[in-house]
């Protein structure tokens, strides 16, 4: 699972293995070591929910998915996005994405990743 951060904006981007886990066990975690500290940023599932939205908490940012969006994906689609209200007229952008395979070379590992469908145009 992939983590981008830039102001009031989460992109998470999971691989195959990453959406699988997810829709078993609805919770999917990953860790970031620093000196001293690991920040931590998880993916969770909650009941009766029907929007996304997201603490920090103990070094550890989790974003909540309603659980009935994660059985159908990713056949049905490609992510999810939320843009949740903070007060003072500011707002979370909160986006779920499977993770494609680059369309240029890449040093990373894309086994894992989903076709992308840019690919076959």
């Amino acid at each position: 699972m992939k983590l981008r951060i830039k102001s009031n904006t989460l992109r998470f981007r999971l691989t195959k293995s990453d959406v699988s886990q997810f829709r078993e066990k609805g919770f999917i975690e990953d860790k970031t070591e620093f000196p001293g500290s690991v920040f931590c940023y998880a993916l969770k599932t909650v009941h009766g929910s029907d929007e996304i939205t997201a603490e920090y908490k103990d070094n550890c940012m989790t974003v909540y998915m309603p659980e009935n969006w994660v059985h159908d994906w990713p056949e049905a689609r490609v992510g999810f996005d939320h843009e949740m209200p903070l007060g003072n007229g500011k707002s979370l952008y909160i986006l779920i994405e499977k993770d494609f395979k680059c369309l240029e070379s890449t040093r990373e590992d894309q086994s894992d990743n989903f076709e992308n469908p840019k690919e076959h145009c």
